[in-house]
């Protein structure tokens, strides 16, 4: 699949960079770099990039390294294979929320500002959600140290729900969700400063199951279907495990 994706998705970097400017409209760079292709047990998915107090964390689902250990192994996508990459997992309570935070080796990206925080986001604003859609992706050659760039999907904050814990924020998008986004970062831009944020991490859609019928008549078969509502999960979440155990490694500018 991947390698099919390369093949139809080859895309000269002048779409994007031209004399040193970012991409147009509203996702730029300093997420764009950030967006990893991710695998762990043959499961592949999308996988970011946060900086907290001068650290750096990789970020995806909960779901995509669901039983990984201390010094276990992601695979990360660069210069057209899979490396591999030992990271420290730091899990999230409750473990409904669907997030995890993984310590690398050393800095991914470069540092470029952006605040994970989903304050300030208002219902009905744009958002975006990145990530590598049945593993299809651009090639991003010398212009991303050899990794791919990912797709840019767009759609609208549709609800904020306060889990009945408390603990946490669910963020519900109307935008049609594919598999292998599960992981990538949801961005938009604040209303009052104008800057890009990271709000949350793709979890995944909901499910909506339909009747099968027969001539109108009821077979007692369901099929699943895709809602078109992204689920995610609040970035708040991984930045308070972080703060509660700071072992990034440190930023390199």
């Amino acid at each position: 699949m991947i390698e099919s994706g390369k093949r139809l998705l080859m895309v000269s970097a002048a779409l994007f960079i031209l004399a040193g400017t970012v991409l147009p409209q509203q996702v730029t760079m300093n997420v764009i770099r950030r967006v990893f292709l991710i695998k762990y047990n043959n499961h592949v998915a999308t996988s970011f990039t946060i900086d907290v107090d001068n650290r750096q964390y990789l970020i995806t689902a909960r779901h995509v390294v669901d039983g990984i250990k201390d010094g276990g192994e992601v695979q990360l996508f660069r210069d057209g294979a899979w490396q591999t990459l030992k990271v420290k997992p730091l899990y999230i309570k409750p473990e409904e929320v669907d997030i995890v935070v993984l310590v690398p080796p050393q800095q991914l990206s470069p540092s470029f500002p952006l605040e994970p925080s989903m304050g300030n986001m208002v219902l009905s604003q744009d958002v975006y959600f990145l990530g590598f859609p049945y593993g299809l992706l651009m090639d991003g050659k010398a212009l991303n140290d050899g990794f791919p760039f990912p797709f840019v999907k767009r759609g609208i904050c549709s609800a904020l729900w306060l889990a009945p814990t408390k603990n946490h924020n669910v963020i519900f998008i109307d935008g049609y969700n594919n598999p292998g986004f599960s992981g990538g970062p949801i961005v938009f831009t604040d209303t009052k400063t104008k800057a890009l944020k990271v709000a949350g991490v793709v979890s995944g859609y909901r499910v909506q199951e339909d009747s099968v019928l027969k001539q109108k008549a009821d077979t007692g078969l369901v099929v699943r279907n895709n809602s078109g509502l992204l689920v995610g999960y609040d970035i708040k979440s991984a930045v308070d495990a972080i703060s509660q155990n700071p072992v990034g490694p440190q930023i390199r500018y």
